[in-house]
């Protein structure tokens, strides 16, 4: 099992606070680095979806997931 965790790289400093949000486990490397991809694209629409409903038209800088630090670890 291969366990994958996108962090902001401008915001690492909320692992601390926060932990670990964007996590996904999956059998290989690449699974779990697609999945938490995945899970990180859904959040970003899920925020940008609030922000409508509550009347901002503009969703302003939109995070990237590039410019996430991808850490892995093989799950034993």
């Amino acid at each position: 099992m291969f366990v994958a965790y996108a962090i902001p790289k401008e915001d690492h400093h909320l692992l601390v606070e926060d932990g670990l949000g964007l996590l996904a486990v999956a059998t290989t490397r690449e699974i779990a680095e697609a999945s938490v991809r995945e899970l990180f694209e859904k959040e970003q629409n899920e925020m940008v979806e609030l922000a409508r409903k509550h009347g901002y038209t503009d969703e302003g800088e939109r995070l990237q997931f590039d410019d996430c630090y991808v850490l892995h670890c093989n799950e034993v």
